[in-house]
Formats: structure tokens, sequence, C-alpha cells
């Protein structure tokens, strides 16, 4: 690189000399004015800042600092320009690119041969890669330095012999020691003596070079003697010919994990026997449990066949239970024939009257049209009067198909006008009470005949004990939302050991001529089975009362 020149006289001549005999060095090596001004730049220069020589000639050393620092260039300058080299310092220094990079910079004074100052040599060399690697180096070891000292393991440099050359403070409270303590001690005297032996191999094996680093378990002991376990993880450290330096050492207290590892060692065992004595029994109980099922399912054929034969019974009870449905009704059929003929007997009566006056009328050839037709009209009435009791009584005995809602009072007055004749001829008053008239959903026809074989009850009881005054009363009212009807007659009650059984299937109290038994146990059934309520009955005063109770009002 040829030498920028100034002008013609020495200076320029001492500086063109100087830049090419630094021409081949790989370091910037660069000439100067006392002002500064750059006039030399060899490839090295070229290299490091990026600037050619070109470029660079003529241009005040101030174009190669930063802004920051562009007040520190005459300062630098000020010692060579009077004589006095600038020492080589780290300089911080702008490329051309713009990167900031170090360099290690000197400047020392170019004389002639008066010995007068006529320029600068100035050198740099390019030191930021070994700047980083400083700082990176300085970085690591501040960070194993705060590592070293607040890890929570244990952590410490051993020398080959055992002693203790450096410990964390975690590694001292392990052992109970200060750390200058343990830099008195060997590994070997805070080691049980067994481990000490045990693991010299492994010790042996890593100074070979065989293995790089290895774990165990031992025991130490504590400052005061207690006996701890720890987890020891060894490292061997080289120096820089490769030989055996010292041992970094990682311990871990795991005295209270291996206390743990015991109790449950404990406990597994333990949770196995429990588990071979449970197994035990449970084979035991399974045994058992095979020889029941066994029996049960003996047991269960056996049900099986007597669910089959109860069944077949069943069957057979429910068609006795049908017969003798049919034979009540029969027996009530029977009382309402004799109903009926109490209720014609009246109207046959005045019918037989109303045809003798026509008959009487006729032959003594008087009377007018007028009371002929009178008399007729009268005819008819008793005719319908009669009819209509016919319809009442068939109605009576048909069988409802579906449950319907009605009202209690209409059956009590249905039921009391099918039986009036037959109680007036009897002097039996019916008194019929209601305090409250509650609508029911159930088979009406079927609550008549329960209510008629009630009142057929007490009207065959009063006239077998010859009551001064009979009476019957029925009630019709609601308790805690159910329909309620009662019957009740001053007969003198029921005998108390015998009360428990008149609703029993053929207990009578009657003779043969008056009745089967089977009228109250139909009602109960009747009652209890078909409308779902509940027939019952008690003493009260001077005589019976009857109670049946529907499950649901309106």
């Amino acid at each position: 690189m040829s030498a920028a020149t100034v002008d013609s006289d020495g200076p320029s001549k001492i500086l063109a000399d100087f830049s090419c005999l630094m021409e081949p060095f790989p370091d910037a090596i660069f000439g100067m004015t006392v002002e500064g001004i750059i006039v030399s730049w060899n490839r090295g220069a070229e290299s490091i800042f990026g600037y050619s020589s070109r470029e660079i000639s003529g241009s005040h050393l101030i174009r190669l600092a930063p802004p920051e620092r562009h007040h520190e260039v005459p300062i630098l300058l000020e010692g060579p320009s009077s004589g006095t080299p600038f020492h080589p310092a780290p300089t911080e220094v702008v490329t051309k690119d713009g990167r900031r990079i170090t360099v290690c910079l000197s400047a020392s004074p170019l004389t002639d041969c008066g010995g007068a100052v006529v320029g600068i040599a100035a050198i740099a060399r390019d030191i930021t890669e070994k700047k980083e690697k400083e700082r990176a180096l300085r970085h690591s070891e501040e960070r194993f330095r705060a590592i070293f000292s607040l890890a929570a393991l244990g952590i410490a440099e051993v020398a080959l012999d055992g002693r203790w050359l450096h410990a964390n403070q975690k590694l001292c409270d392990i052992l109970g020691y200060s750390c200058e303590e343990l830099a008195t001690l060997r590994i070997q005297e805070v080691s049980h003596p067994e481990d000490v032996a045990a693991h010299r191999p492994l010790l042996d094996t890593l100074l070979a070079g065989t293995i790089e680093s290895f774990s165990t378990e031992k025991r130490c002991y504590h400052r005061d003697g207690t006996l701890l376990w720890v987890h020891l993880n060894v490292s061997l450290v080289r120096d820089g010919s490769g030989e055996p330096a010292h041992f970094i050492a990682v311990v871990e207290d795991i005295t209270s994990a291996r206390a743990l590892q015991e109790e449950l060692r404990q406990s597994m065992d333990l949770l196995e026997k429990r588990v071979a004595e449970r197994t035990l029994e449970l084979t035991q109980t399974i045994e058992t449990l095979q020889g029941e099922i066994a029996q049960r399912e003996s047991l269960s054929r056996s049900l099986e066949t007597r669910m089959a034969e109860l069944l077949e019974t069943q069957s057979e009870l429910r068609e006795k239970e049908e017969l003798l449905l049919q034979q009540s009704r029969l027996a009530v059929m029977g009382e309402m024939i004799g109903n009926i003929a109490h209720q014609w007997r009246q109207p046959l009566n005045t019918l037989g009257l109303l045809t003798q006056d026509i008959g009487l009328t006729c032959r003594t050839g008087g009377g007018d049209p007028d009371t002929i037709d009178a008399t007729v009209r009268k005819s008819m009435r008793v005719i319908e009067h009669m009819a209509q009791t016919i319809d009442d009584f068939r109605n009576f005995f048909r069988p409802d198909k579906e449950r319907v809602p009605f009202r209690l009072s209409h059956v009590v007055e249905k039921t009391r006008s099918l039986l009036e004749e037959s109680f007036s001829t009897q002097r039996i008053t019916i008194e019929v009470q209601v305090t409250d008239d509650p609508v029911v959903t159930s088979y009406p026809n079927e609550c008549c005949q329960v209510l008629l074989n009630l009142l057929i009850n007490a009207k065959d009881t009063l006239e077998e004990r010859k009551v001064r005054d009979p009476k019957v009363v029925i009630t019709v009212g609601s308790e805690e939302g159910k329909g309620v009807l009662t019957v009740t007659d001053n007969a003198g009650g029921i005998r108390d050991e015998i009360i428990e059984r008149i609703f029993e299937r053929n207990f009578t109290t009657k003779g043969p001529e008056k009745g089967t038994g089977v009228g109250l146990f139909m009602s109960r059934m009747m009652v209890e089975r078909n409308m779902e309520g509940k027939l019952s009955v008690c003493n009260v005063g001077t005589g019976a009362r009857f109670t049946i109770e529907f499950p649901a009002t309106g």
C-alpha cells in the first residue's frame, strides 16, 4: 500500500517509509501527523476497520472513535505528539459498517534524524473475541460461585487424599460443621468405616479413567454423632495435562427419605400380610357363598315348584271368590226382590182400589168422563213409579267397567231409596248426616253394593235383637283429604271375642237360613282390592259402626 503524503518534506518521507515497513503485519498499523491526520494505512488496518487506504487517508483519528468518546482523542494524541508513547490499552472503536469492537491500541512518536517528532505510529490489535471470552469466563465463574454458595445440595471440592478443599454452606449444614472446621477434616473421618472400604474400588476406577463419575448412597456422621444417610455423586477434575487434580462431590441428605422408604417397606410388608390374610378370608367366603348359592338354587327350584302350586291354588281361590261374589250378589238380589215386594205392595193396593172404583162407576152408570180420566192418570202414575223401581234395581246390579268421579251423598241416597220401604215396614229409621260431600273416583255401583250389605246386616241385627226404636245413621264427610262414609246402628254392638273375625270368609253369627258369611268378606274385598280404600268396624255407644275410607277426594 502506498503511503499518503502531505508534502515532499522529511516527515512525509518518514511516514511513507514506516507504512511500507509495516505492510506485511496482520495487526492494524497506520501513521498519523502529530495533529492526528491519518497518512498511511496497512492491510491489517483495512481488515480490522473495514476502510481502504484511499477511504481513510486524510481523515482525522476521531473518525474511528465512538461519538461519546470523541473528547478522548486529543488526550490520546497529546502524549505521542510530545514524544511520550501511549502504552497498549483496550480501546473501543467503530468500524466502517458501524460495529463496535475492542482493540489493544498503542501509539509511539516518529522522530527525524535530529530527534524532532514528525509523526505518530499507531498499532491496533483486535481483541474483541478475547474480551468476549473473558466476559463469558467471568460470568461463568460468577454463576458457578452463586450455584456453589446457594445450591440446595451440598457441594465440595475434595483433594485426592480426601481433604475438604472447599465446601458450600449447605454441606456444612448437612454435616453440622463450619467451613473452617470441615477444612481440617478428611472425608474418611465423617464416613462410616464400612462404606469407606466399600467405595474405594469406585474411586480407583474413577482415577483410572474407566468412568467419569459415580453415584452411591452412604452413611455419614453428623458433628453430634448422629448417623446420616446421604446420596453422593463424585466427579473427577483433571488439570491441563490430563492428570487428576481433585474431586467434585455433590451431597444430598436422604435420611428422611430413607426413613420413609423403610416405613413404606414395613407398610408394604404389613399390607402384603393383610392381603394374604384377606385373600384367604375371601377364598373361604367364596367357598361359603358357592355353597349358599347351591343351596339357594335348590331352594329357588323348590320355590318355583311351590310358586306354580300357589299360582294354581290362587287360580282356584279366584274362581271360588268369583263364586262367593256371585253368591253374595244372589243373596243381595234375594233381599232386593223382597224389597221390590215391599216397594210394590202399596202401589198394587192403590191400583186395585182405582180399578175397583172404575168398575163400580161403570156398573152404576154414574161418573163423568173427567172423573174416569183422572182415575186413569192416577193409575198410570202408579205404574210409572213401579217401572222406575224396576229400573233402579236393574241399574243397581249392573257392573261398573271403569272408575268415575261421583259424590258419596248420591250413592247414599240411591241405596237408601232402595231399602226405604223395607226399613219402613220394620219401623227402622234411616238418618243421613252430610257434614261434607266429597267427590271420590271409584266404582259407584260397587260402593252401593257394599253400603247395601252393611245396611242389610244392620237391619237383620236390629230385627234379631228386637231393638226398641231401631235406628241406622249414615254419615258422609272427609278426614285428612280422604272421603269417609260410616254406617252406625243401635243394636248393641259386636261381641269383643268375634269383632276381629267378622270379615273372615264364611264367618257368620246368623243361622244357615239367614246368611252364608260372605257378605262382609266380599264387602271388604271390594273396598280394599277394587276401590283401594279401607273398611273397618268398631263399637261406639249402643251399637256398631262400619267405616269406609276412600283414597281420593275432590
